[in-house]
């Protein structure tokens, strides 16, 4: 069984949609899972906003959250955490 196994996109996707706190509305999620261009396990995630102004919109937080969900669903599958690229 491979990682991208271990961690389904649908969970994380599931996982994001009852993160609570979240400095704007989501309208939808796109999340995919597997090895990046060096063979690394990766987690990919689009988010669409229902936010009318998105120059206001506190994205540094949005992104702290994302990552926490996707960090507690790969620690729960017993992932390593990897470091991030921005």
């Amino acid at each position: 069984m491979g990682k991208s196994d271990a961690v389904t996109a649908d969970a994380i996707e599931e996982a994001l949609k009852r993160a609570r706190g979240l400095p704007v509305p989501v309208e939808s999620w796109r999340v995919e899972v597997g090895p990046d261009a060096s063979g690394k396990e990766a987690v990919w995630v689009w988010i669409r906003l229902r936010h009318e102004d998105l120059r206001n919109v506190p994205r540094a937080r949005l992104r702290e959250l994302v990552r926490e969900v996707i960090r507690r669903k790969t620690g729960e599958a017993g992932i390593p955490e990897q470091p991030q690229d921005d």
